[in-house]
């Protein structure tokens, strides 16, 4: 049985994002006539129950729940921090503190970065299928940015992201999270399928 991590919530969040970009439209009313937009919905809004986020989602985009994580439970993201400063021309400047400011800022720009690089992935891959030779010339340019080494930068900020939204890195079973938090029981990839 599969386990979830803060890493999904991103994964979800971000799927979701592209399906529907305005935040403000992320209610079981508004996305009550797709299946598999309601779907992601329902499983973020468990997710944020077991993870004890108690926000919006635009307060969720802002990072605001982060106030409420104590500061010093971001070790290892500081570790990180320090590692990738060292590898930099920025490696003698100070570094002895993280400050929520710090932690909120670096939050919202991976997060958006994430929800902009899945879009953009998602329409490279719809141009794959294409024959005309134009389409097929901006699919062919534009995946190479996506076949270098970008897959390991990404998953870079995921797991940052993970550990902003999750310090001490909790796993929940999925059936912990379907009696507990009322997680969604459908198989979103068949559901997907049916909907595309």
């Amino acid at each position: 049985m599969k386990s979830y991590s803060a890493k999904d919530i991103v994964k979800i969040y971000s799927e979701l994002k592209d399906l529907t970009p305005d935040v403000n439209e992320w209610t079981e009313y508004a996305l009550q006539n797709s299946k598999p937009r309601l779907i992601r919905l329902n499983q973020l809004i468990a997710l944020k129950k077991a993870f004890k986020i108690d926000c919006s989602w635009i307060e969720f985009e802002q990072g605001k729940f982060i106030k409420h994580i104590p500061i010093d439970s971001y070790t290892h993201l500081k570790e990180n921090i320090i590692k990738f400063k060292n590898t930099r021309s920025w490696n003698n400047q100070n570094f002895d503190n993280l400050y929520y400011s710090d932690v909120i800022k670096t939050y919202r720009l991976f997060i958006e970065f994430i929800a902009v690089e899945l879009k953009l992935r998602n329409l490279i891959s719809s141009y794959s299928m294409t024959y005309s030779l134009g389409q097929r010339y901006g699919f062919e340019k534009t995946k190479g940015y996506f076949i270098s080494n970008n897959n390991k930068k990404i998953e870079s900020m995921m797991e940052d992201l993970s550990l902003i939204i999750d310090p001490t890195q909790t796993l929940f079973s999925e059936t912990e999270l379907i009696s507990s938090f009322n997680f969604p029981k459908e198989n979103l990839v068949e559901i997907d399928l049916e909907s595309w």
